[in-house]
């Protein structure tokens, strides 16, 4: 998965990758190699991470905007 979403906020500079790893809920490691492709997460934790961004799973994997 290439998380684009995310890249795209971490580019914005408006959340850190510590940011958005507390609101997941999830280590700021995880999230770490989530976002490099070392680890591929559950599906349910694709879903929190969405939610916990007011994003749908095809705006965070793809990056696509509202």
């Amino acid at each position: 998965m290439h998380f684009q979403g995310i890249k795209q906020i971490l580019a914005k500079g408006k959340l850190t990758q510590k940011d958005i790893a507390e609101r997941c809920h999830i280590q700021e490691s995880t999230l770490s190699r989530y976002l490099n492709g070392k680890v591929n997460p559950k599906i349910e934790t694709v879903y929190k991470i969405a939610k916990a961004l007011h994003m749908n799973i095809d705006q965070l994997i793809h990056g696509k905007s509202k």
